[in-house]
């Protein structure tokens, strides 16, 4: 038995096919996942590290860059051009007062700053907005601060200030820019002390574990922060890794570096500091990335093992049976029955539809059904073709495609059965005139219908030319001819086809369906990607037809520049009558004149562009005009205008747009309003004031609270209170200055940010308006 068994070639192949499927390929995976995993891991971790650090280095340095800069203004401050040095710090108190403010909102502009100190060499003292005036009695600490101001550089970075409020023995990070900033005599310096913690704590924010290591080193090597200790534990991984960066030029770079049986992956960027360098340092473990690819690459060695082993159990009972298919698979394409071993096991076997007696017959059943479904396919899509080519050019044309490469392109076209192989192609644009002039064919609002009926006359226009012709219907009146010619013909002959082409189109638009329309012969290209550009171009040239034309034919390159730039006339005395009527408020005299209006640009040669840019500029003019009489166009109008107004192309409609959708609409409005508004208004604004008189208010700001326009406010603000509003505005601030002078004890400057002025101001506009100042004014209380 065993002999006749492994004397059958075919069960013994059936094992061995068993054994590779079921075991090997496990092992495989599980080896490779071993060998490339880690190492992928390790890469895609270091170059994400790498993203990371270089992202974190730039904001760290960017951060530097600001303060340094801060510093350096905040030197030139006309505060500290003064010399300080010769103040008396203790009878100078406003003085003293005013400079700790100062420091105050510069260490509160940066969050990362401990204290501010100004340093005075000649009384040894120290002036900071928190502790007030220290004076430094210790000699070592003097020579320490005496120092900083005789070096090379104006500013500078410092390592051993003592620490504000820190320990005995703790320096502290510090910028010192010499006082003043300018090229006058030095007298002292300006401290800028860094928080350690908080610095400490930006530099850890691209730590992604808590295990994780991130700290800065200067050129020598040193770190920034002596405070930035480590772990008892990352000692010795804080030290090779030092030791390993301050040896690498590289401005950016990234290592493994092993310790304690754990890898880690080490990023590191530089950035220059005022002569110096700081180099930004992270190392991020990467055993807890890996472990699992080591565990899953061990459990499929394992499960290969496993498989081989009941695969090598299984394959003897399954091979029989494999075996039996196949042999009635041979019989039946060798055209005999199949034995009665097969359908016995398709007896056995789940049921079968009719016909089926096992298996391979299911089968070839199952495929003669397919081949039938695929010539119902085939011919559907064959019957679909037109459209298909149809949205495929559409959207070819429009740009969908950009992404496709030009032989992406073109295979695309060669599977719908284009041919584009020693083609170039050319781009004739139909743009059909105003509707109302086809004889009552088709009304002003029948758009797509009529670009449907043009296309169609084209297209048997264009089945009596030689080359192969396509048709892009936009469904705007505007229809695309695209035209596949010979690349070897020569170009004199193409434009003159093209020429002959285009009049044909136009002579059968009129006859047929009593329709004007201009066609603008577009440049030709090899390449299918050029196709959006060419429409691009002569969507953008026909701009340039001339409106009292309704026939035309324009040639792409034969539009000269004098053309481009149309006529550059404008009727103003008409739109000056014109916005006199609206004004007036005359409907028949204003539709007179936008008749005259148009009418006056057509006489003088406008293209299409002329007479939108026109149009654009009359609606302007009308916004300005609204404006100026109190209404907010922005109100009037629920919708983008200008947008609107572009769609438009015919005078006719122009015209009538405007009126029905612009100047009537101010009329009935400007009807609407009512004297008493502006009355209201006012009284609004005067309560406005009262109650927020100690906030930043303006005419615009208040205006725009009431709804009317900031010149109408001003206009009727005067007429009502006999004051403009910043005279109101400034009485009442000084009226509420005056209550709190007389019933409280509060400072001026205190005064002053109640009723929203700057002190200085408050007393110059006390002055000017009472003859004293605040402080005189309580005196003679």
């Amino acid at each position: 038995m065993w002999r006749a068994w492994l004397g059958k070639s075919f069960f013994r192949k059936s094992l061995l096919m068993a054994l590779c499927i079921s075991s090997i390929p496990t092992a495989a995976v599980g080896a490779a996942s071993y060998a490339i995993g880690k190492t992928h891991i390790e890469q895609e971790v270091k170059r994400s590290q790498d993203m990371l650090l270089k992202n974190g280095t730039e904001r760290i340095d960017g951060m530097f860059d600001q303060l340094e800069l801060a510093v350096t203004q905040w030197s030139i401050d006309p505060r500290f051009e003064q010399r300080m040095d010769r103040w008396d710090l203790k009878m100078n108190y406003n003085e003293v007062h005013t400079l700790y403010s100062a420091l105050m909102v510069m260490r509160n502009t940066y969050p990362f700053i401990e204290q501010i100190q100004v340093h005075l060499p000649a009384s040894s003292a120290l002036i900071t907005d928190t502790d007030g005036i220290v004076y430094v009695r210790d000699p070592g600490a003097r020579s320490v601060y005496d120092a900083l101001y005789r070096g090379a550089n104006n500013l500078r970075w410092v390592k051993d200030l003592p620490r504000p409020h820190g320990k005995p023995g703790e320096t502290s990070l510090a910028l010192v820019q010499r006082l003043p900033g300018s090229e006058k005599k030095t007298y002292g310096s300006l401290i800028v002390h860094i928080h350690p913690e908080r610095l400490a704590d930006i530099a850890n924010e691209l730590r992604t574990r808590d295990d994780a290591l991130a700290f800065l080193l200067r050129d020598d090597g040193q770190p920034v922060l002596e405070q930035a200790a480590v772990q008892p534990e990352q000692a010795a991984l804080f030290e090779a890794v030092r030791q390993r960066v301050t040896s690498m030029d590289e401005p950016y770079g990234s290592f493994v570096q092993r310790n304690a049986s754990t890898d880690y992956a080490v990023s590191y960027g530089r950035m220059a500091r005022l002569g110096t360098s700081w180099t930004y340092v992270t190392a991020v473990p990467l055993n807890h990335l890996t472990a699992p690819v080591v565990a899953v690459s061990r459990l499929l060695l394992a499960i290969s093992g496993s498989s081989l082993l009941i695969a090598s159990l299984l394959s003897w009972f399954a091979s029989d049976r494999l075996s039996r298919p196949v042999r009635n698979l041979v019989q039946w394409i060798g055209g005999t029955s199949p034995a009665s071993g097969a359908v016995a096991l398709a007896s056995s076997a789940a049921p079968k539809p009719a016909g089926a007696a096992d298996e391979f017959s299911l089968i070839r059943n199952r495929w003669d059904e397919v081949r039938s479904q695929n010539r119902s396919a085939m011919e559907t899509l064959e019957r679909s073709m037109p459209l298909l080519r149809e949205g495929f050019l559409l959207q070819m044309a429009q740009g969908h495609y950009y992404s496709l490469t030009e032989e992406q392109l073109r295979k695309r076209m060669e599977s719908l059965r284009w041919e584009v192989s020693g083609q170039r192609f050319s781009l004739l644009y139909v743009r059909l005139s105003d509707l109302t002039a086809s004889a009552g064919r088709f009304r002003d609002d029948d758009t797509q219908l009529a670009t449907f009926a043009a296309a169609n006359v084209m297209r048997d226009v264009a089945a009596s030319w030689e080359d192969t012709v396509e048709l892009i219907n936009f469904q705007d009146l505007s229809v695309g001819v695209l035209v596949f010619s010979p690349a070897e013909r020569a170009a004199d002959l193409h434009r003159k086809l093209q020429r002959e082409r285009a009049s044909a189109l136009l002579v059968a638009l009129n006859d047929v369906l009593r329709l004007t329309a201009t066609v603008l012969v577009g440049a030709t290209t090899t390449k299918l990607g050029d196709i959006p550009r060419l429409l691009e171009e002569v969507k953008y040239a026909i701009r340039f037809r001339e409106v009292r034309r309704k026939n035309e034919v324009i040639l792409l390159d034969e539009l000269t520049e004098a053309q481009r730039n149309g006529s550059g006339w404008y009727p103003f005395q008409t739109e000056k009558e014109l916005l006199q009527a609206i004004r007036v408020g005359h409907p028949s005299e204003i539709r007179s004149l936008l008749e005259r209006f148009f009418a006056e640009m057509e006489k003088r040669g406008a293209k299409e562009l002329d007479v939108q840019e026109g149009s654009v500029q009359l609606l302007g003019a009308i916004r300005h005009m609204m404006l100026e009489s109190g209404v907010q166009p922005q109100r009037l109008f629920d919708r983008n205008v200008y947008l609107e107004l572009q769609q438009l192309r015919e005078p006719s409609r122009l015209q009538a747009w405007l009126f029905d959708r612009v100047i009537d609409l101010y009329l009935r409005e400007r009807e609407q309003q009512k004297e008493y508004m502006y009355q209201d208004a006012v009284e609004a604004v005067c309560a406005l004031v009262q109650k927020r008189y100690m906030e930043e208010l303006s005419l615009e700001a208040c205006a725009e609270q009431v709804g009317v326009s900031p010149f109408t406010l001003s206009r009727v603000f005067k007429m009502v209170k006999g004051v403009n509003f910043v005279d109101y505005l400034t009485s009442v601030r000084l009226a509420k200055a005056k209550e709190l002078l007389v019933e409280t004890d509060l400072k001026v400057n205190e005064i002053a940010e109640r009723v929203g002025y700057q002190s200085s101001y408050l007393i110059r506009v006390f002055k000017k308006i009472e003859g004293v100042t605040p402080g005189q004014y309580r005196g003679k209380l």
